[in-house]
């Protein structure tokens, strides 16, 4: 098989099967950029109150509490949390539930429960880097899938080149006869 058809055939079949994958982090990835403006995708930051006696943050042990008086079914230990994050300029902690991307919000100095709202952000980062698929789709499908890319960028380049360099190698070979 000559260079050119190989590169056209794998080329073609490579960037047929790879389409599916770049449809679905394109549009994860456009989601993941416009996340902050849209609430539905992830929930804006809630504040604080202002406190005026001026305490200071509830402990650790104090969130815990106030989270598990919540009843809530899919926050029952400490093992449900997938994580916690402390936002100090809105003085609110985010906790992030491993199960089904919930997210409470928690008053840093007063304790209030501020939200409890489902975080799609999350859902959508699993579905983009291809965790959601399991750990082998993100830790062997997406660097294949990037090698993928790499190959289409490259074999793309040689099948637009390759014809232009044929036909100025022609043009320059019929002109050269003549000059003499």
């Amino acid at each position: 098989m000559r260079p050119y058809r190989f590169f056209w055939e794998t080329h073609k079949w490579i960037g047929i099967g790879a389409s599916l994958l770049v449809l679905l982090i394109s549009v994860t990835g456009f989601l993941l950029l416009i996340k902050k403006d849209h609430a539905w995708i992830q929930p804006p930051t809630q504040k604080e109150i202002a406190v005026a006696d001026g305490g200071g943050y509830i402990s650790m042990d104090r969130l815990y509490e106030i989270l598990f008086a919540l009843g809530r079914p899919d926050l029952v230990s400490e093992k449900d949390i997938a994580r916690i994050d402390f936002r100090p300029k809105q003085k609110v902690f985010k906790v992030h539930l491993k199960q089904d991307h919930q997210e409470i919000q928690v008053a840093a100095i007063s304790g209030r429960v501020l939200s409890q709202e489902k975080r799609w952000s999350d859902f959508i980062e699993e579905l983009h880097d291809g965790s959601f698929f399991g750990g082998w789709a993100h830790g062997w499908l997406m660097p294949a899938f990037s090698v993928c890319l790499l190959f289409l960028m490259l074999s793309g380049l040689y099948l637009w080149l390759s014809p232009l360099l044929k036909k100025a190698a022609k043009r320059r070979a019929t002109r050269s006869p003549a000059r003499r």
